[in-house]
């Protein structure tokens, strides 16, 4: 069985997010389909030490989570209006 792995599971253990995986892969010139491409060990060794020397918060620019929606509140249950009368 030979030493693969997938980039995704590469990034949980660096706990990091795919796009910073394979954004190294590509400066490194590897062809990268997406984060179910198998890389061998060599390229996990060389991924690994770039992402450890890089600087956290350059990776953390390079994804930006997606903006959250504010619900809209809304009533709940009946109301009921009473009229003088």
């Amino acid at each position: 069985m030979s030493d693969l792995v997938r980039i995704y599971d590469l990034a949980r253990q660096l706990n990091v997010q795919n796009q910073d995986v394979i954004a190294v892969m590509c400066e490194l010139s590897y062809d990268v389909n997406g984060h179910s491409t198998r890389i061998d060990a060599t390229a996990v060794n060389l991924v690994t030490i770039q992402i450890k020397k890089s600087s956290k918060p350059k990776l953390l620019e390079r994804y930006r989570p997606p903006k959250t929606q504010q619900k809209k509140r809304t009533l709940t249950g009946t109301t009921t209006i009473q009229i003088a009368g």
